[in-house]
C-alpha cells in the first residue's frame, strides 16, 4: 500500500464491500468508457485499484469485465446502475456497499473513505456532494435497501436519484467537483486526457 492509501486507509475495510459500476450503454461515447484509458490504465482499472486500496472486498457490476475479482450480472438486466447497486447489495452478506462509477477515473482514496467511514445504518444512503448538488453513483447504500431497490425496479423506477429521494436517512459528504468528474462524451474524454484520441 503506498503512502498516500496508508494515510486515509490504515486499515482494510471489511464492514463494506467496494463495487465498480462497470454496466451502460455507452450510446453517448460511441465505445466502452470502461476500457477508456487514462494515464495509461483502462477506466475499470483506475476504480478497482482506488476500491481495492480501501476496502478488503471488491466486486464489478455489470459490463463485460474479465479479471480476479468477482463479477456480478445484472439482477434484472437493462434497468441502469440501480440494477448494479442491488447486484451489489444481493452479493454483500448484509453489508453496506459503495459504490463508483466506471466513468470517473479521478474518484480518490480520500473521498471513498470518507464515504464508507464510519459504517452507516440498514437503510441509509451517504453520497457525494459537490456543495450544489449529489452525485448518487458515488455513495454508500445501506445492507437493508436491497428490497426496496427490487420493488422499485420491478415497477419500472429505475432512477437512483429518485430512490435517494425516497430514503429518509441521507448524509451529503462534500467532495471538489474535479474528483466528481465524469466522463460521458468524445468532448469529456478529450478535456481528461489533453486531446488523446478514443
Amino acid at each position: 500500500m503506498t503512502t498516500y492509501a496508508k494515510r486515509y486507509a490504515p486499515s482494510m475495510i471489511t464492514h463494506t464491500v467496494g463495487a465498480v459500476l462497470a454496466g451502460g450503454s455507452a450510446s453517448r461515447m460511441g465505445t466502452s468508457k470502461a476500457d477508456l484509458e487514462y494515464l495509461g490504465v483502462r477506466f475499470v482499472d483506475h476504480a478497482i485499484a482506488t476500491l481495492s486500496l480501501v476496502f478488503e472486498e471488491v466486486v464489478v457490476c455489470g459490463g463485460s469485465y474479465i479479471g480476479p475479482l468477482a463479477y456480478l450480472k445484472d439482477p434484472v438486466g437493462g434497468a441502469g446502475p440501480l440494477d448494479g447497486i442491488l447486484a451489489a447489495l444481493e452479493h454483500s452478506n448484509n453489508r453496506p456497499v459503495m459504490v463508483v462509477p466506471v466513468d470517473m477515473p479521478l474518484i480518490s482514496i480520500e473521498l471513498v473513505t470518507r464515504l464508507a467511514e464510519p459504517v452507516i445504518d440498514e437503510l441509509a444512503i451517504r453520497v457525494a456532494s459537490d456543495g450544489t448538488s449529489i452525485q448518487p453513483l458515488v455513495g454508500v447504500y445501506g445492507s437493508g435497501l436491497a428490497p426496496l431497490i427490487t420493488d422499485r425496479l420491478s415497477k419500472g423506477r429505475r432512477s437512483v436519484m429518485d430512490l435517494v429521494a425516497a430514503v429518509d436517512n441521507v448524509e451529503r459528504i462534500n467532495a471538489d467537483t474535479q474528483t466528481l468528474t465524469n466522463i460521458n462524451t468524445p468532448e469529456d474524454y478529450e478535456a481528461l486526457t489533453g486531446g488523446g484520441a478514443l
